[in-house]
């Protein structure tokens, strides 16, 4: 669980020096270093309670969605699933969609991101009310 923690703590922080060293560039870098704030944090959630979700996006998808049709090992409640889930979409657009016009690009990533903080901040009470210290 500590592994997790630690590297969560890292991410964030690494994400509030991109904030204060960039603030009006880098959007997709930043979405991206916020899903993986949230899925350290998941990960320490799971090793705090003793539960294996596994290592990837299919894996934790099948262990942790409260829709899943797969006996999830360790449901999460389902806003805090939207919330994670949403942040995985977004990383996944900043990456691999929409380059073309780097200009609109950045735009779209900006206010992109600014929704990726409120799912963060979202997700980030939800593991505080399932009893991890962050």
């Amino acid at each position: 669980m500590q592994n997790h923690l630690e590297q969560a703590k890292h991410n964030q922080e690494f994400l509030s020096e991109m904030e204060t060293a960039f603030p009006q560039k880098f959007f997709d870098w930043k979405i991206t270093i916020s899903f993986y704030v949230a899925i350290h944090y998941l990960q320490a959630l799971a090793d705090h309670k003793g539960i294996e979700i596994g290592q990837t996006h299919n894996d934790i998808e099948r262990n942790v969605n409260p829709n899943s049709c797969w006996n999830p090992r360790m449901q999460i409640s389902t806003g805090a699933w939207r919330e994670y889930k949403n942040l995985f979409q977004y990383s996944l657009t900043a990456r691999y969609d929409g380059i073309e016009d780097k200009e609109i690009f950045e735009e779209l990533k900006r206010l992109d991101y600014i929704e990726c903080i409120k799912h963060l901040d979202n997700f980030k009470k939800y593991i505080k009310s399932q009893g991890l210290n962050i």
